[in-house]
């Protein structure tokens, strides 16, 4: 009986290691920065981007917004005195396609990805049938 116990408390604890293991990878592919947290959703029903940072006083950020090319279509800086930033990002201007939030402090960089596609409704075209 003592045996049998062993032998489950061994299976259980392997399997818990490889448990968190498996957590401790997942982790990593989703990598939050270190120095400054984020806040971003679309508001519904607009084009608009909410975006929220909190950040240690003294630490300055920079937020870029590009286009698919690279290029930088918007900036802003976060000033040192400022703890907590929000602000809405207009999007209804650009051009369907994928854009980038580019957020970065101190040694870390972070990248959001945006995704802008507009329902241009298509024109019907209508006929008039008369019955005789």
């Amino acid at each position: 009986m003592k045996k049998l116990f062993k032998t489950l408390a061994i299976v259980l604890l392997a399997s818990a290691t490889t448990f968190a293991t498996t957590i401790e990878d997942d982790k990593k592919e989703v990598r939050q920065p270190t120095s400054f947290d984020i806040g971003m959703y679309n508001v519904k029903n607009t084009s608009k981007v909410r975006l929220m940072l909190e950040k240690a006083k003294g630490d300055v950020l920079t937020i870029k917004l590009r286009d698919a090319d690279g290029e930088v279509i918007h900036t802003e800086v976060v000033n040192k005195k400022n703890t907590f930033y929000s602000t809405n990002f207009q999007l209804d201007g650009l051009k369907d396609g994928t854009y980038q939030f580019e957020i970065t402090g101190k040694n870390e960089k972070v990248i959001r990805e945006v995704t802008v596609s507009t329902n241009v409704p298509t024109p019907v075209v209508y006929k008039e049938l008369t019955l005789n």
